[in-house]
């Protein structure tokens, strides 16, 4: 049995193209000291789904966000990719900010999930060219958008979100509408205890016939543990597992949900 492992892109240069486990989990500072930035990128071979590098630049990635920024321009693309991501897992201001200049700059990047909230006027561009005025195509990209609109909370992702939702059900697009709707109401969650489980318990974008099949724990804190990566798996047998990374950042003493990201599925 063998997981198909998402590589969520889209290659932007001046128009939009289409492109494109060892694990120690919360324990892997030493490792991350150890390892250089561009080194850790480069084990990223699975992207989203290879934990232990994946975990350890989590871990550092704040204080190492100049050299994260960096690596945005190497010359090895598996390094700018992986660089993305773990700017996105981060969700750091000064990263984000970063990669709007580069998309705005027209360089060659790799658009890739998580997407967290709250989306920027990119998102939202991005949003509107790919999934309106055209018929879409379900893939885990777009269902990373659509669960960052109903993480949102503003009016603004709200409408883009029902815009979406339409333009794919005119379309003859199937998607369980339900899923996003009912992630907008998802909620924080109060208490440092059992993070893994309360994310479960508020994960409405699983159903009840996938839940009792569900686990989840947590893969990593970043260094100032005010944000954290969650990994759903849900196993139903061969070739019916799904894997789902959900990073949550703690704010006034509770947890909000950044982002949902479907990371592979077998």
């Amino acid at each position: 049995m063998r997981a198909r492992y998402f590589r969520i892109a889209f290659m932007l240069t001046c128009a939009v193209h289409f492109g494109l486990m060892g694990h120690k989990g919360v324990n892997g500072r030493e490792s991350a000291h150890q390892d250089s930035v561009r080194q850790l990128l480069l084990e990223m071979r699975l992207g989203h789904r290879s934990t232990r590098p994946l975990a350890a630049l989590f871990q550092i990635g704040d204080e190492k966000i100049e050299e994260l920024i960096k690596a945005l321009d190497d010359p090895e693309p598996l390094v700018r990719l992986n660089a993305q991501i773990v700017i996105r897992y981060l969700a750091n201001d000064a990263g984000l900010e970063a990669l709007s200049e580069g998309y705005a700059n027209k360089k060659a990047l790799i658009v890739t999930a998580p997407f967290p909230v709250p989306l920027k006027d990119w998102d939202y561009n991005f949003i509107s060219s790919q999934y309106l005025n055209q018929k879409p195509a379900l893939e885990p990209m777009m269902e990373s958008y659509l669960f960052a609109l109903a993480l949102d909370g503003s009016s603004r992702a709200g409408m883009k979100l029902r815009e979406v939702i339409e333009n794919a059900k005119k379309h003859g697009v199937g998607l369980r509408e339900d899923r996003y709707l009912q992630t907008a109401g998802i909620g924080v969650i109060r208490s440092d205890e059992q993070l893994a489980t309360s994310v479960l318990g508020k994960a409405s974008f699983i159903n009840i016939n996938e839940r009792k099949h569900a686990t989840a724990k947590v893969i990593a804190y970043n260094g100032a543990r005010n944000r954290a990566i969650v990994e759903i798996h849900v196993n139903k047998g061969p070739l019916a597992e799904v894997w789902y990374h959900i990073v949550l950042g703690k704010s006034e003493q509770v947890w909000k949900f950044l982002s949902i990201t479907q990371v592979a599925v077998s």
